[in-house]
């Protein structure tokens, strides 16, 4: 008979066979990297846990993120230029401003938010409106084309002079 060769248990010293990964009399593993041994299986199944738990805060900010404030680069959008058209539509009279908007930030910005007033020959404000451009972008370094139409209240001859600025503005790059 062949005898195999045998090895001592590091808990209970008693001899085992060397290819033992478990003691057959305390049942203490052999040794800590065995694919069967419990302590193993833990790890396997808790670092992953561990590793998606510190990942995903990390991309739900990313997700969530808001972008750049539009008030720290407000001064540098400007209306390059803009004009008064008038119009008729099935509700009356309308007043539209068209302009070209430029962005010499590096930041592209969406949802803008425009605000229109008109004055009279004695640049008294007359009328005024906001709109925001849901689906208008301006990319970073470009200049934009826009809109901003509304029902006028007043005849044409008393929308003399008008003044147009950016209110608000969201970062492009913001998912919500």
């Amino acid at each position: 008979m062949s005898t195999m060769p045998a090895k001592t248990c590091k808990t209970c010293f008693m001899e085992i066979d060397s290819r033992a990964k478990k003691c057959p009399y305390c049942h203490t593993w052999q040794t800590i990297l065995s694919i069967n041994n419990p302590l193993i299986a833990v790890f396997l199944a808790v670092v992953p846990l561990l590793l998606a738990a510190s990942v995903f805060p990390i991309l739900f900010s990313k997700m969530f993120d808001p972008g750049r404030d539009f008030e720290l680069y407000r001064d540098q959008i400007e209306i390059a230029k803009s004009e008064i058209k008038f119009g008729q539509d099935n509700n009356g009279p309308t007043v539209m401003v068209l302009g070209t908007m430029r962005n010499p930030t590096d930041v592209g910005w969406k949802e803008i938010r425009f605000e229109a007033s008109f004055f009279d020959k004695d640049n008294k404000l007359i009328d005024a409106t906001q709109e925001c451009k849901y689906f208008f972008a301006c990319p970073a370094n470009d200049e934009c084309e826009f809109s901003v139409s509304f029902r006028r209240q007043f005849p044409q001859e008393q929308y003399v002079s008008h003044k147009v600025r950016v209110l608000s503005a969201r970062d492009a790059r913001s998912r919500f």
